[in-house]
């Protein structure tokens, strides 16, 4: 599957609305730029949590073990998260101290949400297919 594109408000360092197109067969290089504090250069300006935001995404957790608050930006109530891959739709949504919501659909079909979340997410595993520990031992890389 193909990424398409991502976009999210309130995730980690990003407070404010962000969204990243790919384009389908084009290798993405992504470079950093801190304009907070410019003697950091690249260093801490949201590469990493591209990453963790598309593991977020398709699975509910990201690589490094923290609590399910912290990827809320420090400034934001919330986080949300939208994903598209080609054929298939992915939308989170986290309050602080709440559980995660989550609703996805496939090539347009009508909502695949069930009603649960454990379902919905076991649902949208098996569309993956492949698992969390699969993904960043293959796909994903991290130190």
């Amino acid at each position: 599957m193909d990424i398409i594109s991502a976009e999210w408000e309130g995730f980690k360092s990003f407070r404010h609305r962000t969204k990243v197109k790919f384009v389908r067969g084009v290798l993405t290089f992504v470079m950093g730029q801190n304009l907070d504090s410019p003697g950091l250069d690249s260093n801490a300006s949201g590469k990493t949590s591209l990453l963790d935001f598309i593991c977020w995404m398709l699975y509910d957790q990201i690589p490094v073990r923290v609590k399910k608050d912290d990827i809320i930006n420090s400034d934001s109530k919330s986080v949300w998260g939208r994903l598209d891959l080609d054929g298939l739709t992915i939308e989170r949504t986290k309050e602080r101290n709440k559980s995660t919501v989550l609703r996805f659909r496939c090539a347009g079909d009508a909502d695949w949400t069930k009603d649960s979340f454990e379902i919905t997410q076991a649902k949208l595993e098996a569309v993956l297919g492949i698992s969390f520990a699969c993904f960043i031992n293959t796909v994903y890389f991290h130190p």
